[in-house]
């Protein structure tokens, strides 16, 4: 006879204790510290000054998360980072997203803290004077793997100028620069008014508007591209059937909490705004090479 369990309610409850327990090791510095080579509890413990009852249940909670190695077990265990902790969690490494990762969950315990009041009111939930919003960042999906992803999509040697519009830090431009250094690649702000000659516009914070800044940053965008120039949208696109993404819709409702009428969209909702705004063709890619952070791409051309 099939019983109901609560389990998997239970896993998503514990998803908050997990990204705790994540948070808590990189400010402790602890995959760093791996970084410098394999180390045993005691180690751990007397490098990041921990008490007597932090080990084992931390580094084994990251074993168990799969963000570390363990060899042995007991008093002979000896931890090790893996190559994915190891890249993005290291301090020293060139891909390090650590502190930009526990900035965004400071912020969103206390922002999400607040959905049900969003939900019931509608509004933004930051209060005056608030933090700018955490909104998408590429860099944690790393510019260099994202910047190989989209040369397999788009053909760069064709381009002489490239925009990256609301880029930011993210490093995409730097990224896709040293692969084409033909190609003249810059950041550019949403609200800038002067714009270069540009033959393809890279936009990654729709997500961070309203329907209005939308439709009116699409429409900018068209009567600045030259015939045949493009436009490539990035970002955590609902699945065109609102059941599969949950990035995208995490993101939406996110920015709920953060901006109160932003939103998170789907590839059909991109592809209708662009056509309204004059763009003669649009399609949603398929990337051939591994993508990045959940990421989906629409490419519109004037």
């Amino acid at each position: 006879m099939y019983t109901l369990s609560p389990e998997r309610i239970l896993q998503l409850e514990l998803g908050f204790c997990a990204a705790q327990a994540l948070v808590a090791a990189i400010e402790l510095g602890l995959f760093t510290e791996l970084g410098k080579g394999p180390r045993s509890a005691r180690q751990l413990r007397r490098a990041l000054g921990l008490s007597a009852r932090a080990i084992p249940d931390l580094p084994d909670t990251l074993v168990a998360l799969g963000l570390l190695e363990r060899e042995g077990d007991d008093g002979d265990a000896v931890y090790i980072n893996t190559r994915e902790s190891s890249h993005f969690l290291d301090r020293r490494s060139t891909a390090y997203i650590g502190q930009d990762l526990a900035q965004a969950h400071a912020r969103s315990l206390t922002l999400w803290s607040r959905l049900g009041d969003a939900l019931r009111t509608g509004q933004a939930q930051g209060g005056p004077g608030a933090a700018a919003p955490v909104g998408l960042s590429l860099c944690w999906g790393g510019p260099a793997q994202l910047a190989r992803a989209l040369s397999e999509l788009l053909d760069f040697a064709a381009l002489r100028r490239v925009v990256h519009l609301g880029g930011g830090r993210a490093g995409l431009c730097g990224q896709l620069a040293a692969l084409h250094p033909e190609v003249d690649c810059r950041n550019l702000e949403l609200a800038a008014t002067d714009w270069p000659e540009v033959d393809l516009v890279i936009a990654s914070q729709l997500h961070a508007c309203t329907l209005a800044e939308k439709q009116a940053l699409l429409a900018r965008v068209h009567a600045v591209l030259p015939p045949g120039g493009g436009l490539l949208v990035l970002d955590h696109l609902i699945d065109d059937e609102r059941r599969r993404n949950t990035a995208g819709l995490l993101v939406s409702l996110n920015m709920l909490v953060e901006l109160g009428d932003a939103f998170a969209f789907s590839a059909a909702d991109c592809k209708q705004w662009c056509l309204e705004a004059g763009f003669a063709t649009v399609e949603a890619l398929v990337p051939t090479a591994p993508w990045v952070a959940g990421l989906g791409a629409v490419l519109a051309r004037k």
